[in-house]
């Protein structure tokens, strides 16, 4: 469980930081959607196996539709 969250959390967690090492910008919901994703992860740690996966892929889905669906415009940033 451990070693699942935290990779996943590093995973993530890296892609926002390198996204504001490159434009400067914060992806504030990419963090915050993180942070709920990995606490219903400690709340279903006990479960079965299948509610972690689930409840992680439930998490980058909401992460990916977000951003699909709200892309920052960088064109004029110089």
């Amino acid at each position: 469980f451990i070693a699942y969250t935290a990779g996943l959390f590093l995973f993530i967690g890296s892609t926002a930081a390198s996204w504001y090492r490159a434009t400067g910008d914060i992806l504030y919901v990419r963090l915050i959607l993180l942070i709920l994703t990995v606490g219903v992860l400690i709340l279903v740690r006990n479960q079965e196996p299948a509610w972690l996966i689930l409840v992680s892929v439930i998490g980058v889905l909401a992460i990916n539709i977000y951003e699909y669906f709200n892309q920052p415009n960088h064109a004029n940033k110089t």
